[in-house]
């Protein structure tokens, strides 16, 4: 009887061995996976708040360089596309065509129709819209440096002397 009776206890410390072994168990996969989601959650959280930190410095950078194209004296263009269909301008160089601030500053538009006001010329020749400065960068890669005549319809002509240049 007290051999059985022995017996008994052992299976029984045994079992209960094994189940604290199996909360024990349990406990370590719930803490890992606690662990896990933390670090999951964490590097969402920095994730978040990196990509938040860069858009605002995008932001700064953005009107940091508007500020500058306004208040520059000389006359830039950027396109905002290789075909240079979309071309915004500074404020010198909307005064210098004759165009309305924030309008497509480009002779090349998506739909073709030219809204700029005058003409382009290169010694007196037009200058077919492909082979304009901007355009001939923006094809070739290439830093362009010419000479433009804007032919107003009043018989006004402007010289441009400048550069055109890729920046990626």
């Amino acid at each position: 009887l007290r051999q059985h009776l022995e017996q008994e206890r052992s299976e029984r410390l045994a079992e209960q061995q094994q189940f604290a072994a199996a909360l024990q168990q349990q406990a370590e996969n719930t803490r890992s996976a606690n662990n896990r989601f933390s670090s999951l959650f964490s590097r969402q959280q920095w994730t978040e708040e990196t990509l938040r930190a860069s858009e605002e410095r995008a932001r700064a950078r953005a009107e940091e360089l508007e500020a500058i194209m306004q208040i520059t004296p000389v006359a830039i263009w950027i396109a905002h596309d290789p075909q240079c269909h979309h071309i915004t301008a500074n404020q010198t160089a909307y005064q210098l065509m004759r165009a309305e601030p924030g309008s497509n500053a480009t002779a090349t538009p998506l739909d073709g129709a030219s809204p700029l006001p005058f003409r382009q010329r290169r010694n007196g020749q037009d200058i077919p819209p492909q082979d304009l400065p901007m355009q001939r960068a923006a094809r070739t890669g290439q830093v362009i440096k010419d000479e433009l005549e804007f032919v107003f319809e009043d018989g006004t002509v402007r010289f441009i002397y400048g550069l055109s240049l890729i920046h990626i």
